[in-house]
């Protein structure tokens, strides 16, 4: 388990660490909200130097976040991120 303390997993540097040391080199996100924590580790990934999988069928988003997901969706694209 990885304490975070910010929408993006990847703040919390032993993440990084453990996938690294597990030769990861591609993450795939899901969880509840899209326009917020889930993009957040997206683009935190991606930054970090990951290929990323947005799966789509497995992220929700609230009503009132929705303009952010498609605003943070939009980005993961123009930075790579493959969507299913």
């Amino acid at each position: 388990m990885f304490d975070k303390y910010v929408g993006d997993a990847f703040s919390n540097n032993k993440l990084n660490k453990f996938l690294r040391n597990k030769n990861v080199d591609t993450i795939e996100v899901i969880g509840i909200d899209g326009g917020g924590c889930v993009a957040l580790t997206a683009l935190g990934a991606i930054k970090t130097g990951y290929n990323v999988i947005v799966n789509t069928n497995a992220i929700g988003t609230s009503t009132i976040l929705n303009k952010n997901k498609e605003k943070y969706f939009k980005k993961l694209r123009q930075q790579g991120a493959e969507f299913i």
